[in-house]
């Protein structure tokens, strides 16, 4: 009966160390801030701890665009301006 309390114990404990579903609300936070690039990060880390995860996934597509956005907004500013250095890291 031990044993089966044991397992019953660590069961538990699994299922409520999720650190994707973590991931995921640190990343939700995140997003409602604003900061789109570690909220993206959050959930990207959270798709490689759980694959599959299907508000990971619609999270970092929230969550990618606005982030491409200001890349190639910067991108291209960079560019008018001749500064091609700074334009090639974006």
């Amino acid at each position: 009966m031990k044993k089966y309390l044991y397992l019953l114990q660590f069961c538990l404990l699994i299922i409520a160390c999720n650190p994707a579903k973590e991931l995921i609300k640190k990343a939700d936070m995140l997003e409602s801030q604003g900061n789109h690039e570690e909220a993206g990060d959050n959930y990207f880390t959270a798709l490689k701890n759980k694959p599959g995860e299907i508000t990971a996934m619609n999270g970092l597509k929230r969550s990618a665009q606005p982030v491409l956005n200001e890349k190639f907004t910067l991108f291209s500013k960079y560019v008018l301006e001749n500064k091609i250095e700074e334009a090639v890291k974006q």
